[in-house]
């Protein structure tokens, strides 16, 4: 009787100690999926930093290639690319059909003149 009372005590004890492992085991699939998670959106936001293309003209070219270098665009993130082009129709143009993402270089008055004659391209203020 001592052989089978100890028997079924030792088959206590690995159920016991089964159930410990399954935790643990369960515990660190937990931890890998989330630190896998974290890690996914982390290096996501650090891939998904597109390209601001900004289309500028003459003088305004340098300015923006200044900003664009600067450590203070670094700092926030921002990745731009400038583009010289040269006349303000060309930049709407590129503006409307998504060549550039950023006009640069623009009075108010120039902008509304050319979406009132231009509705096909009309350039939207975002």
């Amino acid at each position: 009787m001592f052989v089978v009372g100890s028997f079924f005590v030792l088959k206590e004890k690995e159920k016991v100690m089964r159930r410990k492992q399954f935790i643990w085991i369960a515990i660190i699939i937990i931890l890998i999926i989330f630190g896998g998670g974290l890690w996914y959106i982390t290096n996501q936001k650090s891939t998904s930093k597109d390209t601001i293309v900004i289309g500028t003209q003459n003088t305004d070219t340098a300015v923006w290639e200044h900003i664009a270098k600067s450590s203070q665009a670094k700092k926030a993130g921002l990745n731009i690319k400038v583009k010289d082009i040269t006349d303000s129709n060309s930049i709407n143009k590129a503006t409307a059909t998504g060549q550039i993402d950023v006009n640069g270089f623009q009075s108010y008055a120039f902008f509304t003149t050319y979406n009132n004659k231009n509705p096909n391209l009309n350039c939207k203020i975002k």
